[in-house]
């Protein structure tokens, strides 16, 4: 992405309030949603998808999110201000994912040991060094949640690991005091309070004085209030909550790993299972293992299945976009198959969690739970009792997933052997769905739906037939006209927007009423010089009138005959 060109389309640095990133999306919050020129921004190199949740506009890239965004504030702080500010929804995956690749090596290097293990090739005493050594960044989780909270809230990074020390020191040297080793709600409390006493002593002592003592200060005041009360009201928070998602998974682990799997997709179809990942870290510092983990380890193998499906129905299975989906698929990163392939329709979206809620009931029924963090079916092994069987299940799971959403897709995508008319655009150009169009009327689609194209050229443009039909309507002043197709589908192309009073000084067709045309043909011409110096919009309206049988199709442009339902 061009940060520049970025920046304006969002319409400006004076519309964005501030930005942050997760793992696949640059987060920005716009002071107008309506100054957000979201179409070019979704025409931009590596976005996969673009979209509002609720006032947070989010655009998901394709690869590098943190090289993205790092340009990006390298451009938004050239004027000087300050616009990575707090933005408290999105704290769990600020605080989760510039620690993930320490995880994520941690998991992988026990996966291994695991291996080796099961394998005989380890004697017990090495393996349980080495299983320990592998294990201290959940042993330290404290000062590593510490570390990461304190960044994401714009704290002094040293504060939050004196406080992650702290509180895996305390109990210690002092048994009276809870051991918060492997917990890691104490230490975000205690930085949440640090921040507000920093900013209350930055406030009230300025200067050298309170360069040199405010941290001290602070840090001491937050020090006995965490100790004394928020680092246990912060184990006890951590405690409730494992031991009610523990309480549940005992009583109904079918319900609850349907409820996980549904509620874990559609999170992250917005950005927010961030927030279910803390809950299943939680479970895993303070239980060993985590149910919700397993349960929607399978993720993107439900989502590869889909996209599987979706390809063979397509005989697209060798195209370079479905190998380049799977490939991040096998990464365990789903945006590219989820916005490229299953969030395009209610079907395909449901095919993709058919897999997913199948094998997380499979892994409930069979009891399975996750001992490393991020998940994978290494850690579906217990490191202190390694057996075979945990593997079997995992692999286990992953076939029920890819294979029940594989066959989901394949039954429920629409056959290519339907019906369909082949639609050209009538001017050369980008289009765009028509929803997005300046025209509110064209917009709303009162009228049908269809596709807005901005012309290519600047001074003159071809109009061309935009299918096999017979010319049913021209404007007296030529800027639009009507054609309909041997099924009786009615289409109506309007050049240029509120070009009618122009009065034939832009557009002039070459047909008459009842003239049979071929897609294709051309059937005019467009002077868009005239229709910018006049001060209109050139942007020229495809529009396919309401009909029950058929639906336009906008990303292949193709009328396609409706299969006995109303879409």
């Amino acid at each position: 992405m061009n940060s520049k060109n970025l920046i304006a389309n969002l319409g400006g640095k004076d519309n964005i309030e501030s930005i942050s990133h997760c793992m696949t999306r640059i987060r920005i919050k716009v002071k107008n949603p309506q100054s957000v020129n979201r179409r070019q921004i979704a025409s931009e190199k590596n976005v996969i998808k673009e979209q509002f949740v609720g006032h947070e506009y989010q655009i998901i890239v394709s690869n590098n999110v943190e090289k993205e965004f790092a340009s990006l504030q390298k451009q938004m702080h050239s004027g000087g201000n300050d616009f990575t500010a707090i933005e408290w929804k999105t704290i769990p995956s600020q605080i989760l994912v510039p620690i993930l690749p320490l995880y994520t090596t941690a998991a992988i290097f026990q996966g291994v040991l695991v291996l080796i293990k099961l394998c005989n090739l380890v004697s017990a005493d090495n393996y349980q060094f080495l299983l320990n050594l592998i294990r201290l960044p959940v042993f330290c989780l404290p000062i590593i949640i510490g570390y990461s909270t304190a960044k994401s809230i714009k704290l002094n990074p040293l504060a939050g690991i004196g406080f992650g020390i702290e509180l895996m020191a305390v109990h210690h040297y002092f048994k009276a005091f809870p051991n918060y080793v492997g917990s890691f709600i104490p230490v975000i409390l205690v930085c949440l309070a640090s921040k507000i006493i920093f900013v209350f002593l930055d406030k009230k002592i300025r200067g050298i004085i309170g360069a040199t003592y405010n941290f001290t200060l602070g840090f001491i005041i937050t020090s006995v209030i965490g100790i004394l009360f928020l680092a246990p009201i912060g184990l006890f928070l951590g405690k409730l909550f494992s031991d009610t998602i523990k309480l549940i998974m005992l009583k109904v682990p079918v319900i609850a790993a349907l409820v996980s799997s549904i509620l874990y997709l559609f999170l992250v179809v917005k950005g927010q299972h961030w927030w279910l990942t803390l809950l299943a870290l939680n479970n895993l510092g303070a239980l060993g293992y985590s149910w919700l983990f397993a349960f929607t380890s399978t993720a993107q193998f439900g989502q590869l299945g889909a996209v599987l499906g979706i390809a063979t129905k397509h005989k697209e299975i060798k195209n370079k976009k479905v190998k380049d989906t799977v490939k991040n698929c096998l990464f365990c990163i789903i945006e590219p198959a989820l916005y490229g392939y299953t969030t395009l329709k209610k079907s395909r979206y449901i095919s993709s969690l058919v897999g997913l809620a199948l094998s997380a009931i499979y892994l409930a029924i069979a009891n399975a739970k996750m001992y490393a963090f991020p998940s994978s079916i290494f850690s579906l092994v217990n490191p202190e009792q390694p057996t075979w069987d945990s593997l079997i299940t995992g692999l286990i799971s992953i076939l029920i997933a890819i294979f029940a959403s594989f066959i989901a897709a394949l039954v429920s995508e629409q056959n290519n052997s339907l019906p369909k008319i082949k639609v050209t655009a009538p001017i050369a150009g980008t289009y765009f769905d028509i929803a997005q169009s300046k025209d509110q009327t064209f917009a709303s689609k009162v009228l049908g739906d269809g596709i807005a194209i901005t012309p290519l050229s600047s001074t003159n443009a071809d109009i061309y037939a935009p299918v096999n039909g017979k010319i049913i309507m021209i404007a007296p002043d030529q800027h639009a006209f009507g054609i309909k197709t041997t099924a009786g589908v009615e289409l109506l192309v309007h050049v240029g927007i509120d070009t009618v009073k122009l009065k034939k000084a832009a557009v002039k067709l070459n047909l008459k009423v009842g003239q049979l045309v071929a897609r294709g043909d051309k059937v005019g011409n467009v002077n868009i010089n005239n229709i910018i110096q006049a001060g209109y919009n050139p942007e020229t309206l495809l529009i396919a009138l309401k009909n029950p049988e058929y639906y336009f199709d906008k990303n292949n442009l193709y009328l396609i005959k409706r299969k006995n339902e109303t879409r």
